[in-house]
């Protein structure tokens, strides 16, 4: 390991390969997730003002994507579901 291209090479350091805007991202991501999903299971819902046209996927790169100008999804809490 040549400490002129790297410095300090022998040195236990995982943070040097994360930037630090980065740091905390996956979890923060994880966690939104992760209420959505408790949200989601939690209350009964059904689309207001929302057409299944609106919520259809129309385009998929990475992850499904709906129809351009249609992002916003309205739903009505009918009732909360009891565990």
């Amino acid at each position: 390991m040549d400490p002129s291209i790297f410095p300090d090479p022998e040195t236990f350091n995982p943070d040097r390969w994360v930037m630090a805007s980065e740091r905390g991202e996956s979890l923060a991501y994880a966690e939104i997730y992760k209420t959505i999903v408790v949200i989601a299971h939690r209350f009964d819902m059904e689309l207001y003002d929302t057409t299944a046209e609106d919520v259809r996927f129309a385009r998929d790169l990475v992850a499904p994507r709906a129809k351009k100008g249609r992002w916003k999804v309205k739903v009505k809490v009918i009732d909360i579901v009891e565990e």
